[in-house]
């Protein structure tokens, strides 16, 4: 079974991560959202925690220079993260780092109190 996972960031970048390079993905606290007036619709997914490991690879230094990510897409469904209400372009709930015993990239996005 393979999975597709793109990362976008706050700057409008984004990075897709190679279905084999996926070394595990937990998502749960997922809310469906429609914002609709006569001129505007909009509906979109929210997630309270995401949990996501991925293979170490250069090419996805991106990911632990900056804790940016702003929504995940999986398989073609978008779901947004957790933001803070400050206007800053790091995200304070997103903690990046590298799995000391696999060596993988470890995200983990979470606001505390939830």
């Amino acid at each position: 079974m393979t999975i597709k996972v793109s990362l976008h960031f706050e700057n409008c970048e984004s990075l897709d991560i190679a279905p084999e390079d996926v070394a595990f993905l937990h998502m749960s606290g997922i809310t469906d959202t429609l914002t609709y007036s006569p001129r505007y619709r909009n509906a979109y997914k929210v997630v309270s925690l995401v949990r996501l490991g991925v293979k170490y690879r250069p090419e996805y230094s991106r990911i632990m220079r900056h804790n940016d990510v702003v929504c995940v897409d999986i398989d073609g469904v978008t779901y947004y993260v957790k933001w803070h209400e400050d206007g800053e372009y790091n995200n304070r709930y997103q903690k990046s780092k590298i799995e000391p015993c696999s060596g993988d990239i470890s995200v983990v996005i979470m606001k505390e109190d939830e």
